[in-house]
């Protein structure tokens, strides 16, 4: 359970990181995206970014006792990750810091499709429409 970096040019892959590289307790087990030369993992009790280039860790951001609860994405400088009890936190992509949070009625994968963000998970799917913003949160 590996997750491996390859060039886009040729195919020649460039580095390997594996799952339970950084902490024995994480099991990243999701890939929330990819942008501005950053991927995005989650899963257990943290995200993580590595450098696209290198596989190096940049940042983790540790959940404080929630779990990922699916898959994130990537909108702008945001990065989306779902967690339990039917929130979604928010993480700037450059920093790891934490910038918002806000509840919806379920919790599962997000995708974002214009001004709506889709939730699939547990049998549900749902469509929220964001309007450009979450919570007073800017996308863009």
């Amino acid at each position: 359970p590996n997750f491996y970096g390859y060039r886009v040019t040729d195919g020649k892959r460039l580095w390997k990181a594996s799952r339970r590289r950084y902490a024995a307790d994480a099991d990243m087990r999701y890939i929330m995206g990819a942008s501005d030369g950053r991927v995005i993992l989650g899963g257990g009790h943290e995200i993580r970014c590595l450098d696209v280039a290198s596989g190096k860790l940049t940042w983790r951001a540790p959940l404080r006792g929630r779990l990922v609860a699916g898959r994130g994405c990537i909108a702008g400088q945001t990065v989306c990750v779902p967690v339990d009890r039917n929130e979604v936190f928010l993480f700037g992509l450059g920093s790891g810091k934490r910038t918002g949070r806000f509840a919806l009625n379920s919790t599962g994968n997000l995708l974002l499709a214009g001004d709506n963000l889709v939730i699939s998970g547990n049998g549900t799917l749902a469509v929220h429409r964001t309007g450009g913003t979450a919570q007073g949160r800017d996308f863009k």
